[in-house]
């Protein structure tokens, strides 16, 4: 399971109240730390509270009375697929936005069966005391192709994480994941964007092992320009 799928997962058991005090607990302090997780659970909690509001309406109510006893299982029934719903808007928002990201970073260059990869720009980073933001030409067209040099050379697989304004906080944005990463035999770790896909503006890739662990992650930042 995904590290994506697990957060749909805790979303949902949060909204139904289905977590345990230390589990909602941990989850109220991932959300206060984790701005990509506190996007996802506000569109969820948006939708959450229109299908309330949607019951609190009567929108599911049948036109014909029924029996108090009846009337109660019938609104738990209606609860019930309410919180069906949010379930399935939650899994689709977070689907689409994973998809949107993967397009964005492949482990591998994209291209028609009959074209040859055209690299038109390869970025390469390593870690150095120099902390200035290096400004990298967009190109017009063409694959880039990411060069990254992970501190810890051990670990088994890497994700890499492309994001936009960094430093924004909450209003950062995850633009591109791309996982399974291999290190390569000249010591990078490789992954691949299609330009027309990207807009100028300030980033920051993040290198990372695949398996969470205490330290070995880090972030280069850049500004991209035409």
């Amino acid at each position: 399971m995904t590290d994506s799928s697990r957060d749909v997962e805790c979303i949902r058991d949060y909204l139904v109240g289905r977590m345990t005090e230390d589990e909602r607990l941990a989850f109220q302090d991932r959300l206060a730390r984790d701005p990509v997780l506190a996007r996802e659970f506000e569109e969820s909690l948006q939708l959450h509270e229109g299908l309330r509001e949607l019951v609190a309406q009567n929108y599911f109510a049948t036109a014909t009375p029924k029996p108090r006893i009846q009337t109660t299982r019938g609104l738990w029934y209606r609860v019930g697929i309410a919180a069906a719903a949010v379930i399935v808007g939650v899994s689709l928002v977070v689907a689409w936005r994973l998809n949107q990201e993967s397009s964005v970073l492949t482990a591998l260059p994209t291209t028609r069966p009959d074209t040859e990869p055209l690299i038109a720009a390869q970025f390469t980073f390593v870690a150095t005391r120099d902390a200035g933001r290096p400004r990298l030409a967009l190109p017009s067209s063409g694959l880039i192709e990411w060069r990254a040099s992970p501190e810890t050379r051990s670990a088994a697989s890497y994700r890499i994480t492309l994001i936009r304004d960094p430093e924004g906080g909450a209003a950062q944005h995850r633009v591109g994941v791309a996982t399974g990463l291999r290190l390569g035999a000249d010591g990078y770790v490789h992954c691949y964007s299609n330009s027309s896909q990207l807009a100028p503006g300030t980033y920051g890739l993040r290198i990372e092992p695949s398996e969470p662990g205490p330290a070995g992650t880090q972030v280069f930042l850049f500004v991209l320009q035409n």
